[in-house]
């Protein structure tokens, strides 16, 4: 028996501290989506990110992707057979919020991308190379 989950569309500005959530998932991203200065974007362990062609995230504020070992987040194409390049990228601008670390060592907040699937992306040329994560004066924190 075929399950079919209804997505949620998602494109523009994200103006207050939002969160994905596994129960609303897939998220397909229409249009491009920009995380403003000093917001939060939390994503939940499992959740999928589906990008429309050409669309991008942008990161001016903070991105929190912390999947598990077992339960990874993905961000990838929406395309039925995805191929590099499907959609932009994951951008983190210079006023992302760098990942901060306590003195042992341990993250303790800010742009993490851990446990997390970033695939066939690339789509958007930024200077001499296309990346499916771009940073301009950003320390996210990207792990596993």
């Amino acid at each position: 028996m075929l399950t079919v989950t209804p997505a949620t569309l998602v494109s523009g500005l994200v103006s207050t501290n939002t969160t994905w959530t596994l129960a609303e998932s897939p998220y397909v991203v229409t249009g491009n989506v920009l995380i403003n200065a000093g917001v939060a974007l939390t994503i939940e362990p499992g959740v999928m990110v589906l990008f429309n062609a050409g669309k991008a995230l942008q990161v001016d504020g903070t991105l929190i992707s912390r999947g598990a070992d077992a339960d990874r987040i993905t961000f990838t194409s929406s395309k039925l057979t995805p191929a590099p390049g499907d959609w932009g990228n994951i951008f983190f601008s210079d006023s992302s919020v760098d990942a901060s670390f306590d003195a042992a060592g341990k993250y303790t907040g800010g742009s993490i991308l851990e446990y997390t699937n970033v695939e066939y992306g690339g789509g958007i040329q930024t200077g001499e190379n296309p990346g499916m994560i771009m940073l301009y004066r950003a320390h996210p924190y990207i792990n596993s």
